[in-house]
């Protein structure tokens, strides 16, 4: 089932949360546990801030992310490291020191690139050159054995209650891009990492179709006036052309979050 819900001017954000809070809320009572993807973007940059207002149990949620850019976390580039910096490291319970995680923390949180990450001191993108790929594979493998905590459907794989996903201008979600789709979509591994996204920096990781499709629900929170044709295809043309289209067709539960400049060709 498809809903899509226009919010109003300014809200966009806000409206998230409250739908992100009440899809949490809702698996702890049914089940006495949440599993969330989050991804970054403007909006989700936007919602983290109010997070920090909710009152979650942070105890009995598991945070992961449904793509990372391979960028120290120290930079704007990461959804990660942002993420925390304006919003998790200000939990009761957090680790405190991002990059020395403590036994005791009552934070269930899974960065795609692991927590042993070590900035680097230029700041500049993660270990270049040949070990580029041994590393990005390390963390695909990684990645996919901390997914073997989550809930199981009857194809065996993992299901989050919700991903929070955004929609590019060409119709890319995560980090699943148009160019990929033939390949990505005959590859049934959870997690695929890439090195050549046409945006920078071009080595990615991403959760991949068949884990995006298999979640209780996909919240799509999609702004801006570029966006509006892609928006209009997939959710009044239900086309699959784009990435979006395929993972928003394939899935169950699907809400459509938009801006009125998102929404202005429906």
């Amino acid at each position: 089932m498809s809903q899509v819900i226009i919010a109003k001017p300014g809200q966009i954000a806000s409206s998230a949360v409250e739908m992100l809070v009440s899809a949490i809320e809702q698996a702890i009572t049914l089940r006495g546990s949440a599993y969330v993807a989050l991804s970054g973007g403007t909006v989700p940059n936007q919602m983290w801030r109010i997070l920090r207002q909710s009152r979650l149990d942070y105890t009995k949620i598991h945070w992961f992310w449904a793509d990372e850019r391979m960028v120290d976390y120290e930079l704007e580039q990461s959804n990660f490291g942002v993420a925390w910096r304006e919003w998790l490291r200000t939990i009761e319970g957090s680790d405190q020191e991002m990059l020395n995680r403590q036994a005791g923390s009552t934070m269930n949180v899974y960065p795609m690139l692991g927590w042993q990450l070590r900035p680097s001191p230029s700041g500049s993108p993660l270990r270049k050159g040949k070990n580029n790929q041994n590393y990005l594979e390390s963390c695909i493998r990684d990645y996919t054995k901390q997914l073997e905590i989550l809930p199981r459907n009857l194809d065996g794989m993992p299901c989050f209650d919700l991903i929070l996903l955004g929609m590019g201008e060409d119709g890319h979600t995560a980090s699943l891009f148009p160019m990929n789709m033939e390949d990505d979509l005959k590859n049934q591994a959870w997690v695929i990492g890439l090195d050549n996204s046409p945006k920078p920096p071009k080595e990615r990781l991403s959760l991949n179709y068949p884990v995006l499709t298999a979640a209780g629900e996909l919240l799509f929170v999609v702004a801006g006036e570029s966006k509006a044709r892609a928006v209009r295809e997939i959710v009044s043309q239900r086309s699959i052309d784009y990435p979006a289209g395929v993972v928003s067709a394939g899935a169950s539960e699907v809400c459509w979050l938009l801006d009125e400049a998102a929404a202005s060709e429906l």
